[in-house]
């Protein structure tokens, strides 16, 4: 019995500390997002790029974002879905008539959030 009650202890025990880096890792990666939100509208860049997972394909993103002016563009990131270290979202970028969709990966490294990889369109995460 007391082998039992102890088991159940530990089950209840890893339940809850699970749920919480969850709620950690989640509560991160709505700081991060607002980072590099509030870079981009600054149209500051440069700030961002060690966010980026280093690769060819995210050197020509941060090179593409340079280009345009952020300033007048609102910002949304949808509330992303968390499995691991894994995180992806959508994102919109909202022009005065028009909706760019992006889709976000993020892998969270030595307990930092980066950006793996950022796509054009919707994917639907939802259903993954």
């Amino acid at each position: 019995m007391k082998k039992v009650i102890f088991f159940l202890g530990l089950v209840f025990l890893f339940i809850s500390c699970s749920n919480n880096q969850i709620k950690v890792a989640d509560e991160d990666i709505n700081v991060f997002f607002q980072h590099i939100r509030s870079n981009i509208k600054n149209n500051n860049i440069s700030a961002i790029e060690s966010d980026f997972e280093n690769n060819i394909y995210n050197k020509k993103v941060i090179k593409e974002l340079k280009k345009y002016d952020f300033k007048d563009v609102k910002i949304i990131f949808s509330k992303a879905k968390i499995q691991g270290n894994y995180a992806e979202n959508i994102i919109g970028l909202v022009f005065s008539e028009e909706v760019i969709y992006l889709h976000g990966e993020y892998k969270l490294t030595k307990g930092k959030w980066k950006i793996e990889r950022v796509e054009n369109g919707r994917k639907d995460v939802e259903k993954k």
